[in-house]
């Protein structure tokens, strides 16, 4: 019997190795999931707001994605991207291309 549960355990070990490398890549996604839904605000009307930064000249695009994204989700309510003066400088930003995309 002892031979017999050390085998069980070296199987089930083996299981568990060949799937942890996915596992923890859904995790670390879900854990990105929720710190960037936490950075939420919550409106009184119950809808999500939430701000960041992004190039002027992709405004069409992020705004093309959040309607995508939108009804995808099957929301009845579509999304709103404004844009905020500021003051404050802008983070560094690269454009990228094929070669130094990585």
């Amino acid at each position: 019997i002892l031979n017999e549960t050390k085998n069980h355990r070296f199987r089930m070990l083996n299981t568990v190795v060949s799937s942890i490398n996915s596992w923890i890549i859904q995790v670390r996604k879900v854990k990105a999931i929720w710190y960037t839904m936490n950075n939420f605000k919550k409106t009184e009307t119950g809808l999500l707001h939430a701000e960041g930064w992004c190039p002027k000249i992709q405004l069409n695009e992020v705004d093309r994605a959040l309607k995508r994204g939108a009804q995808a989700a099957g929301s009845e309510v579509a999304p709103i991207l404004n844009t905020v003066t500021t003051r404050r400088t802008p983070p560094t930003y690269h454009r990228t291309n094929t070669l130094t995309k990585g």
